[in-house]
């Protein structure tokens, strides 16, 4: 909520927040061969290498707590590996195992039958034959189609951003008539049928770790390490991961930098767990970083393995390390005025330090680490009018605490409801990363709880959790597997 500005709806929040770990417990329980790593580097069983789950952050590094973050929020997570599908096609095979499911592949729903202002069915093109389908609804409508981070119309309208900047889209998919998928068919439909849209809207784009590209630049990750831009001077809260990406869209294009110390593990260590974070929970990776820095040598390009985000593998990357400051801005590439800005943002950022306060951008106290000790490090990225790819867009259609569309008079469409990136209200400009896979686990919840909304004559709210101290996590815990998340 926080993350976005308040621009969330509350009551969509909660739900996902109550109801999770009953909607997970469910998920899984058609795949009884699904494999539960007991934490994120665990060695997986070759008969289970294409079915199984790890916890994201696991076990959290030592002396590490969550509550001192700036958004405090337990950071462990789950991620099925190397993907869903086992578990996608258990839950399919399971709901048409009851007799109660009939499906329908590569069929397109081209419009939603309105009767007296309620949904009461649709009608929907079956590719392979041309023919229509019309399917009449005793209950409601699920529209839970996805989002439109590949309709350039409704880029252009809803995220400007992303066409101005010329951000492409991650997921390019076709579906069955060789078209691109991602059109936002059901935002679209619900909109013909009356439905408000929200007004801000969230595109996932992701800063994962310090501009790191496929040669490795920028690999120390999200760090909070001081960060400073072609001109050498310093333009964010490097603390603040939710917000980096759209800060280095506004700056000039072109060299970035990261600069750090002697004292970089101290920075390293109080780097928060977010998305393109270094997993320092991870003893092997702790044993490896602090042999590749010990090792390196002044005056040159260095070698350093880190393993970012919650990846179960490590990469390498270019680190450079200087005896003076002077040397590390030659080395980064800077010269006449903007290396005089780099030495004197360098010099002004140790006052903060020492000051206690980031008057300047307002990082927290723990990142506030002095530049001043030798050996110097740094490594180079870039800042420009361009990205990485977009994943998928996070907004939609507007619908009260049931997930029941609202019109523009916010009074509800009887019959039709919203589930997944079809549904508004989750997020406000873009994905907040307190902890990994939570739009995922949106979706997931929230395609439940409808599934029991329309199912039901009452309201399905879930029941409220009881309020309780985070345990350390794992198996069985709320972050472990089996466990809410």
């Amino acid at each position: 909520m926080v993350e976005s500005t308040y621009r969330c709806k509350r009551s969509i929040m909660s739900k996902w927040a109550h109801n999770i770990g009953d909607a997970f417990d469910w998920w899984v329980e058609a795949n009884p061969d699904l494999y539960y790593a007991e934490t994120t580097r665990s060695a997986i069983p070759d008969e289970n290498a294409n079915n199984f789950l790890i916890p994201i952050f696991y076990p959290l590094p030592e002396n590490y707590d969550w509550k001192q973050e700036r958004f405090p929020c337990y950071p462990t997570s789950v991620e099925f590996l190397p993907n869903q599908s086992v578990t996608v096609n258990a839950n399919m095979q399971k709901a048409v195992d009851t007799g109660n499911v009939e499906t329908f592949y590569g069929c397109f729903v081209e419009k939603l039958i309105m009767e007296d202002g309620r949904c009461v069915g649709l009608y929907a093109r079956d590719a392979a034959t041309g023919e229509y389908i019309k399917c009449n609804a005793a209950k409601g409508v699920i529209l839970s189609t996805g989002d439109y981070s590949q309709n350039t119309k409704m880029l252009q309208h809803f995220c400007p951003e992303v066409i101005e900047n010329n951000i492409q889209c991650l997921f390019t998919n076709v579906d069955v008539e060789g078209s691109f998928t991602n059109q936002g068919d059901g935002i679209q439909l619900g909109m013909w049928a009356g439905a408000q849209v929200q007004q801000s809207h969230a595109p996932m784009i992701h800063h994962m770790g310090g501009g790191a590209d496929l040669s490795g630049v920028g690999v120390m990750g999200n760090a909070g390490f001081l960060n400073l831009d072609l001109n050498g001077k310093r333009f964010m809260n490097e603390g603040a991961i939710a917000q980096m990406q759209a800060t280095c869209l506004r700056q000039p294009a072109g060299l970035a930098c990261y600069v750090t110390d002697a004292n970089w593990a101290k920075t390293l260590k109080a780097a928060p767990l977010d998305h393109g974070a270094p997993n320092f929970g991870m003893q092997d990776y702790w044993d490896k970083i602090e042999q590749d820095m010990n090792n390196t040598v002044s005056g040159q390009a260095n070698t350093i393995t880190i393993a970012n985000l919650a990846e179960r593998t490590q990469m390498a990357g270019t680190i450079y390390r200087a005896d003076t400051l002077e040397e590390l801005a030659d080395l980064l590439g800077y010269k006449g005025a903007a290396k005089q800005n780099f030495l004197d943002s360098i010099a002004h950022y140790n006052e903060l330090c020492y000051a206690g306060v980031d008057s300047d951008y307002g990082k927290d106290a723990p990142y506030m680490v002095p530049i001043d000790t030798a050996p110097f490090f740094g490594g180079t990225s870039s800042t420009g009018h361009s990205s990485n790819p977009m994943m998928v867009t996070m907004s939609g259609v507007i619908t009260d605490e049931t997930q029941n569309v609202l019109n523009k008079d916010w009074e509800p469409i009887e019959g039709l409801y919203v589930a997944g990136n079809c549904l508004g209200g989750r997020y406000g400009f873009g994905y907040s990363t307190p902890f990994a896979g939570n739009s995922v686990g949106m979706a997931m919840t929230h395609g439940w709880t409808a599934g029991h909304q329309v199912a039901s004559d009452k309201k399905f709210l879930g029941e409220p959790v009881e309020a309780m101290e985070a345990p350390a996590g794992g198996p069985g815990g709320p972050g472990g597997p089996g466990g809410p998340h």
